[in-house]
């Protein structure tokens, strides 16, 4: 028997719109109800793609699941309109952005009903909808006014921020500042990359490992703008804490916990040999100080610049400028080879005063961390690595727990690089006063902080 497709589903399509079949219902007294979210689309002008269906069929078949048991099911569909494509088209043809928006919402919206998906679409949403996005202008606001109280574990309103009184003393401009360093919303420059050619700022997925812009083909390149930005680190302890009874997939929930991506250690400050500035770098492992034979800045780094002697400008300026070239994802891939130019100055090592060169490196990003990292190499595979092509110090600082005679033996010469647990060996310093030898990471992480936080020269992260 024949499937009339295009008479069967026209039919209960019209049937579904005239008697809007998948309405959400207005009774409220139902205590089955079920919100299924789909992500809203981009209105493109080349319509759906395969993607789009892939995904909605899957809500659409829990959709009409539920409704089927009984439950009232909240099920709509919108569209993330804004977009610099719709402003690229207005610039290009002369046509108002809104015009375009509404014919590519009309067309995805035309596609949708021909598949067949249960929306109630008497709750469709528009993002460029005034009504709509000034309650996403209502939710900037609320963050823009709210600090994160620590000990409470919330946002609290940013008049409710107590001002130390040192600060007030040095007047308003101070105290701006200071309250504006804890506000959840803030305005700072950040590296972007951005195409000349179609005058945007790229995600880092829209950038190819040749560093090209996917859209265009134009290289791109690294550029510091003005941006908006959440503290995001702040409240990452609540965030990790609500996945725990989030009812989502284990390999969802861990991405999530990836993107968060809070990390414990501390913050350190290394002061420079010869200027009067300091690097301040994170580090989850602030134990293994002593073994830190040298530093690394990300090439656009603030201090970049400021740090490379004469001798060594050209050299660093021609880096800065092939760096700019590649995509982040090249930069940080593994396998790749190493690659870093020497600025000619060094930094302080604060727990034995020595002094370490500052070398420049594509895999160190500014985007994560501070944009610089102290360099472990006898502890570290990436730094062991980079050691190893440049010819930097290899200073073992742990005795590893292995039976493997031959291979401890090189790991104690900087022969090799032992990333497992042990008991500190050469971490100490009569001049400085830390000394964690013979102790576990974890007595040592805790020894180092409270050391650096008593020499002001760090603080727990």
């Amino acid at each position: 028997m024949e499937y009339k497709f295009r008479e069967i589903e026209k039919k209960w399509q019209k049937y579904w719109e005239e008697n809007k079949t998948f309405k959400t219902g207005d009774d409220i007294s139902n205590p089955k109800k079920y919100y299924i979210l789909d992500m809203f689309p981009y209105p493109s002008g080349s319509g759906l793609h395969v993607g789009h269906p892939e995904g909605y069929t899957a809500t659409d078949i829990v959709a009409r699941y539920k409704r089927m048991k009984g439950f009232n099911v909240l099920h709509p569909m919108g569209w993330d309109a804004f977009g610099l494509p719709a402003e690229q088209y207005a610039m290009e043809t002369g046509t108002h952005p809104a015009v375009i928006t509404n014919q590519n919402c009309d067309t995805f919206r035309r596609q949708i009903k021909e598949i067949g998906l249960s929306y109630d679409w008497d709750r469709e949403v528009n993002t460029t909808d005034p009504d709509y996005f000034r309650w996403t202008q209502w939710i900037f606001i609320q963050l823009y006014n709210t600090w994160y109280d620590e000990k409470q574990q919330k946002g609290r309103h940013i008049d409710e921020l107590e001002i130390p009184e040192e600060i007030k003393s040095k007047g308003a401009a101070s105290v701006r500042k200071y309250t504006d360093s804890k506000r959840l919303a803030y305005y700072n420059d950040a590296l972007v990359w951005w195409c000349s050619s179609c005058k945007i700022v790229c995600a880092n997925e829209e950038v190819l490992t040749d560093g090209s812009h996917e859209k265009c083909g134009h290289k791109v390149e690294k550029m510091n703008l003005k941006q908006w930005m959440l503290r995001i680190p702040f409240y990452a302890e609540r965030l990790l804490k609500g996945l725990d009874d989030l009812d989502w997939s284990e390999g969802i929930k861990d991405q999530q916990r990836n993107w968060i991506g809070k990390s414990t250690g501390a913050e350190v400050k290394f002061h420079l040999d010869v200027y009067d500035d300091i690097i301040t770098v994170f580090t989850t492992r602030p134990d293994t100080l002593f073994g830190a034979t040298y530093m690394v800045l990300a090439p656009e780094h603030e201090l970049t610049r400021k740090l490379t002697t004469k001798v060594y400008e050209k050299e660093v300026n021609k880096y800065i400028k092939e760096a700019s070239l590649k995509s982040d994802l090249d930069r940080t891939d593994l396998a790749k080879e190493k690659t870093g130019v020497f600025t000619g100055s060094y930094a302080i090592n604060p727990v034995n005063n020595k002094k370490i060169p500052v070398w420049i490196a594509d895999y160190v990003l500014t985007g994560y961390g501070t944009g610089a990292i102290m360099a472990v190499p006898a502890h570290d595979e990436r730094d062991f690595e980079f050691a190893g092509k440049f010819g930097l110090s290899v200073e073992c600082i742990m005795n590893p727990d292995t039976d493997d005679d031959a291979l401890k033996k090189q790991i104690l010469a900087g022969e090799a690089c032992w990333t497992e647990d042990g008991t500190y060996i050469n971490s100490s310093d009569s001049y400085t006063g830390l000394d964690i030898n013979d102790l576990n990471k974890k007595e040592g992480i805790q020894k180092t902080i409270e050391w650096l936080k008593t020499k002001m020269l760090g603080k727990a992260m």
